[in-house]
């Protein structure tokens, strides 16, 4: 009989692997903006009309912040569900030896690259893909702090410009601590209770 923690369990891995398809999806959306820039001769990010994200007017120009800002979200939401998933594991644990439905469940199964899957090498590109998203957080901050690409003083003064970079930097330093501190080791958890299912 499954208990009520496993059927738990399997919901809070749904709805972390769908927070987690959409975080990529939102990546590879970024890429494909930077490419559209690199391929109309860097016109799409200085562009005087307005980008509509998630329903939201943003300037071009202040992308970078925007991202930043929702990169931030992301990462508090990450540490909120690995934490949710790790507690649940260990009730999970308390309760006796796993009956084998939470490593066989769709939920497991159907995540090809997760954090909990049986493969290393798995695991790595799931890891991998996942800090990409730090890689272009650092790039824009790095752009921002260093004035490269300056907009035109009409659109945005240096100031402001160089602002978006000392947020993005603030961003960047607590989403890294924040995956060194819970959010690796609550995976490492939950794919240690998935892995005694098994």
């Amino acid at each position: 009989m499954v208990s009520p923690q496993e059927e738990l369990l399997k919901c809070a891995l749904r709805s972390a692997k769908a927070g987690w398809y959409r975080y990529f999806k939102v990546l590879g959306a970024i890429h494909f903006l930077f490419a559209l820039d690199l391929m109309t001769g860097r016109q799409f990010f200085t562009d005087q009309a307005n980008i509509s994200v998630l329903g939201f007017d943003v300037p071009r120009i202040a992308f970078s912040l925007t991202y930043g800002v929702l990169f931030g979200l992301f990462v508090l939401w990450a540490i909120s569900s690995g934490r949710t998933l790790r507690a649940i594991g260990q009730e999970l644990g308390s309760e006796g030896p796993p009956t084998g439905t939470v490593a066989n469940s769709p939920e497991v199964r159907l995540w090809a690259i997760s954090p909990v899957h049986q493969s290393r090498s798995a695991r790595v590109v799931f890891w991998a893909l996942a800090a990409i998203g730090f890689g272009l957080l650092g790039f824009v901050t790095f752009v921002h702090l260093f004035c490269i690409n300056l907009p035109p003083t009409g659109k945005m003064s240096p100031i402001a410009y160089q602002s978006i970079g000392y947020i993005c930097l603030v961003v960047l330093g607590v989403a890294v601590y924040g995956v060194w501190r819970w959010i690796l080791p609550d995976w490492v958890s939950v794919r240690e209770v998935v892995a005694r299912s098994r």
